[in-house]
């Protein structure tokens, strides 16, 4: 569930308005259960990431967001010994797709992002309460709540679940209002921010039921659609997370194996009407053929 959690506040903090002044960085990194190896390293990449909507001009400042990556990366690399290294790896392969993958892409719409970024970050924002769910959670003025909650389970997800519905309401708010501006950078952004909820959702339906039945046992059902592949991918275009929720995990899990079932089916079936059609084609074409011999 942590690990959950580091992952979140890592794109999020691409996400934060020029209101969260009381984002608490040292805190939330403390209550993801971010080793001190780790802590150091990212400090910098956060508080620049942070920065980057802070200022009036968020395009022109994001260069320094992928410089302070560069260097967090390096960082890490550095502590052999530090075990959380893969799941930084992880954790801020979205902010590295964003910089390294994409940056050449997202930046040929330099222009239209630099007249419409802080507009959309806020009106976003307004929309889905993001920035005051984080500072609720994170907020100096609180400072000792994320603390209490690393002991407690029951409340940590309460919380976490308010994370996930604001979470998924910013990210394909920022999609659709950035498509709509923009198109087609606001998918690209998108995608890219949330490249490891695109792994994990790969290797948990890799692996089967039974690994997506652990995760969600851990999760509020809130938090069920950032393994689910369909889910994710529409977040990018712009679709809102299902608000249909399961009653258990195990309804959940039955539910998507319904799902894809019915979709082998249904894609089945148009492959045959397909085939049938192409045959029914052929077969006028070779009648065709024969009545001018």
């Amino acid at each position: 569930m942590k690990t959950y959690l580091l992952i979140i506040f890592t794109a999020s903090s691409i996400f934060l308005t020029s209101e969260a002044e009381e984002f608490d960085l040292p805190l939330v990194l403390d209550a993801t259960g971010v080793s001190a190896c780790i802590q150091v390293c990212l400090s910098d990449l956060f508080y620049s990431a942070v920065e980057l909507v802070h200022l009036q001009d968020p395009v022109q400042r994001f260069s320094n967001v992928c410089r302070k990556y560069d260097e967090a990366s390096i960082c890490v690399a550095k502590e052999k010994f530090c075990l959380q290294s893969t799941i930084f790896e992880i954790a801020l392969s979205g902010i590295d797709e964003v910089c390294n993958e994409r940056g050449e892409d997202i930046m040929q719409y330099k222009d239209c992002l630099e007249t419409q970024s802080e507009i959309v970050l806020k009106n976003c924002d307004r929309e889905c309460y993001f920035t005051d769910v984080l500072v609720t959670l994170s907020g100096k003025g609180n400072a000792k709540e994320l603390q209490r909650l690393q002991n407690k389970t029951k409340d940590l997800q309460k919380e976490l679940a308010s994370l996930c519905v604001t979470f998924g309401c910013m990210s394909s708010c920022m999609a659709r209002d950035f498509n709509i501006n923009c198109s087609p950078v606001g998918t690209m952004i998108v995608k890219a921010l949330l490249k490891p909820f695109f792994t994990f959702s790969s290797i948990f339906d890799e692996i089967g039921p039974r690994a997506k039945l652990s995760v969600y046992r851990q999760v509020p059902p809130q938090c069920y659609y950032l393994v689910d592949f369909q889910e994710v991918e529409g977040i990018t275009f712009g679709k809102p997370p299902t608000k249909k929720m399961s009653k258990s995990p195990e309804e959940a899990v039955l539910n998507e194996i319904t799902r894809k079932e019915e979709m082998k089916k249904k894609k089945k079936a148009e492959l045959e009407k397909q085939f049938m059609m192409d045959v029914q084609k052929g077969s006028l074409h070779l009648v065709e053929k024969n009545k001018h011999r």
